[in-house]
């Protein structure tokens, strides 16, 4: 399948053919017919990338502080061999889209193959043809739904939040300091819950639209101007809320935002803005000042995001994923325009000179913008590769090897290794997402890259498999791994209860003599400080 993918080393782009994901018990097998690009997002991450990385560095100051946390707790290789390998790892873009579903997980029994859904989540719903994306980030579109439309669900369920987290009720004046596709949604929805709407943006063509949408006014950010339409929608008072979604290092916006609300007001603020707050004007006011996170509770824990463990709804009423289903609910009830909000529509294969437009400035008139997928001849999926195969020339060595999973210590510190090791021929590695498994096969020359497990277990010419998983699923391959005949190296723990250990027990207590072997990488046992407390009590 074709994705687009990323790097940040300098900043390239590009559609690249990868295995078709792997699809965990949870997860659901999508073909995208339209994926939605965040063009304020997505400007901001292409155009980081292709900074030099003393303007990376300027940038993130959060990424700095944890490369200086690696470097005092690991040391300076250890800490060059990450940021190396974070520069040459390829990245995805997109975090939304919609399609058909071509496959689901073993534990997953809401949906079924060829269901209409939403998609959204940053590295699941990507810009790409194929998305494997956990069940509660995925919704099912209601049929008088275009599936281009669900394709924003992830922009409204941020839209749906931050009004949740402004309190907004009915009646109530609220300011949009940005009218960007966030802001557009905004309109509308506050309009919907029974709001008086004020929106401010440098763009006339926006504010246009706004007041199209249902803005009782929409300005430039002049304070006077601004003000003027602020006092006329509230009654002298000021607003109620100011939601505000631009992104800028300048502080216009706040400022403006702590004139245009009222005494004991909110401020909610959802985009990437500068915020410095002027204390005697806050104080003064009492204003409350909120951030809000993104698309609801859940999307920024693995335990809703990755296993896909639902809050019960008497405790919290707006997920993620209801946000989701509210959203496209309102889009069916017709309080929703989301078609005269798509400005641009693009061809998928056009995806990289898009995106140079965007970084370059060229769209900045856009307000949304969706690439659109081909329609895949019937019976086409069956014929996605899950795995890629090159071309390898070089003879095979005693030790052949798989490997599976490829985290950052593996990629860190035990696969920089490889060249240096004499004998070994790589035979393939498998990753649950394509692009990492394909560029990981191209640099270190593995003979074929894989989302599929099985296909190195089967593969009669591996005889070792290397297992660098997460911690819970140790234990699984290297049973499988012995069972196929092969031999096994592990990451410790080899396994993380007494359950998870059984088949492992087994699996070494049925081999022949000369049959498979296990090892654990337990390395502090050959640290100089181990080897001289072994030293110590040697004969204790």
């Amino acid at each position: 399948m074709k994705q687009v993918r990323q790097y940040l080393r300098n900043g390239a782009l590009d559609i690249g053919e990868v295995p078709i994901p792997a699809v965990g018990a949870g997860d659901v097998l999508v073909r995208s017919h339209y994926s939605f690009v965040s063009v304020g997002t997505e400007k901001m991450k292409v155009s980081q990338a292709r900074m030099s990385l003393v303007e990376k560095a300027k940038q993130r100051p959060d990424q700095v502080r944890l490369v200086l946390n690696t470097l005092r707790e690991q040391g300076l290789v250890a800490t060059l061999r990450k940021v190396q390998e974070r520069l040459k790892a390829p990245a995805t873009l997109g975090y939304s889209c919609a399609g058909t579903v071509v496959e689901v997980g073993s534990d997953v029994d809401e949906f079924r193959v060829d269901d209409r859904v939403a998609c959204i989540g940053e590295g699941v719903a990507t810009h790409a043809e194929y998305n494997a994306v956990p069940r509660n980030l995925v919704v099912r579109v209601p049929a008088n739904v275009s599936l281009e439309a669900a394709s924003s669900s992830a922009v409204g369920a941020i839209a749906l939040q931050a009004i949740r987290q402004a309190k907004l009720e009915l009646g109530e004046s609220v300011a949009i300091i940005g009218l960007g596709l966030l802001g557009q949604f905004l309109v509308q929805l506050c309009r919907a819950n029974g709001c008086r709407v004020i929106g401010v943006d440098l763009d006339p063509g926006k504010c246009a639209l706004a007041a199209e949408n249902g803005a009782e006014a929409a300005c430039g950010p002049q304070a006077d101007e601004a003000l003027h339409h602020t006092l006329r929608a509230s009654a002298g008072l000021g607003v109620d809320a100011v939601l505000l979604t631009a992104s800028t290092k300048d502080l216009g916006p706040i400022e403006l935002a702590a004139m245009l609300v009222r005494d004991r007001g909110r401020v909610v603020c959802l985009g990437n803005t500068a915020i410095q707050l002027e204390w005697r004007t806050w104080f003064g006011k009492e204003i409350d000042f909120l951030f809000s996170r993104a698309m609801g509770a859940g999307i920024n824990e693995p335990d809703y995001f990755t296993r896909g463990n639902d809050y019960p709804i008497g405790y919290v009423r707006w997920t993620a994923n209801r946000n989701m289903q509210a959203f496209l609910d309102l889009i069916a009830q017709g309080k929703l325009a989301v078609p005269r909000l798509i400005t641009h529509r693009f061809p998928f294969s056009e995806a990289i000179s898009v995106f140079d437009r965007i970084a370059s400035g060229e769209l900045n008139q856009a307000v949304g913008i969706v690439f659109e997928y081909p329609e895949p001849e019937k019976g086409v999926f069956e014929l996605q590769p899950r795995t890629l195969t090159f071309g390898g020339e070089q003879p095979r060595g005693a030790v052949r090897l798989g490997q599976i999973g490829a985290g950052n210590y593996a990629k860190s510190m035990l696969m920089p290794c490889f060249p240096s090791l004499a004998d070994l021929s790589l035979e393939g590695i498998c990753t649950t997402k394509g692009p990492n498994a394909e560029a990981l096969a191209k640099r270190y020359g593995f003979r074929k890259a894989t989302t599929d497990a099985g296909e190195l277990l089967r593969d009669r010419e591996i005889n070792a498999i290397m297992v660098a998983t997460r911690h819970d699923s140790h234990a699984r391959y290297a049973a499988l791994a012995l069972g196929a005949g092969k031999h096994a190296y592990v990451e410790k723990p080899l396994a993380m209860t007494e359950e998870q250990l059984a088949p492992v027990v087994t699996a070494l207590g049925t081999r022949g003599a000369d049959g498979p072997t296990l090892w654990i990488g337990h390395n502090r046992r050959f640290s100089p400080l181990s080897q001289r407390a072994l030293a110590h009590f040697k004969g204790v």
